[in-house]
């Protein structure tokens, strides 16, 4: 009698964790975005979450600090893990990575395969972050080229403290510094973005703007 309870209560307790785990997620999608920066891409984005009131077991943000190849390679592990994602971004830099292409192929590869396709995607910034950043002050499309003394990262981010002068990589409340421009950055983003394509370049473009818009569109 003593045994049967005690199996009882266990069952119970094993069903009641399992009701909590997932009785916590809202009935949107839920999504994995993996960075490239272990600070100011995640910490940016956890902003907008807070901001637009997305449950953070939705929405489930990780840095990784590697480069794009590894970064696709993680997201495809994580996903393997549970197969529960709706979606899943990998978010990263063109800027002097060997591997940029090849994480670029590898994503459309797992998202079109015969076999258990992956709802994969990549956000990308030519030359990085900061281009994004950059289109909430100014409509620019100069090209950012490496110097003998600075890669294109470098010149972009001498640009990007000409209107946020505190900014520093790992800075924190980007978002909060640069919301009200929000609207202007994704108009800018999205033209930018697709006369990059139609001129076959991409220096300078991000699709930064494909991220924000998801997640702003998540509670419809």
């Amino acid at each position: 009698m003593g045994s049967d309870n005690l199996h009882h209560k266990r069952k119970q307790r094993t069903r009641d964790s399992f009701t909590r785990k997932f009785s916590q997620r809202d009935s949107y999608d839920l999504a994995l975005v993996v960075c490239e920066g272990k600070k100011t891409e995640p910490g940016y984005l956890r902003e907008i979450c807070d901001h637009l009131k997305l449950n953070s077991a939705n929405i489930k943000v990780i840095g990784v600090g590697a480069d794009p190849l590894r970064i696709v390679e993680y997201a495809e592990k994580e996903f393997n893990k549970s197969k529960d994602y709706d979606r899943v971004f990998c978010l990263f830099d063109k800027d002097e990575h060997s591997s940029y292409q090849n994480a670029i192929n590898k994503i459309k590869s797992l998202r079109h395969r015969s076999r258990n396709p992956i709802p994969i995607d990549y956000i990308t910034s030519v030359p990085c972050f900061e281009y994004w950043l950059l289109l909430h002050f100014t409509d620019s499309t100069r090209p950012y080229n490496k110097t003998e003394n600075k890669s294109s990262g470098d010149l972009l981010l001498s640009e990007i403290t000409r209107y946020l002068n505190t900014y520093h990589k790992g800075h924190e409340n980007i978002f909060a510094m640069t919301k009200d421009r929000l609207s202007i950055a994704i108009k800018r983003s999205k033209r930018i973005y697709s006369e990059q394509k139609k001129q076959g370049t991409d220096n300078p473009s991000t699709n930064m703007h494909e991220l924000i818009e998801y997640l702003m569109n998540l509670k419809g």
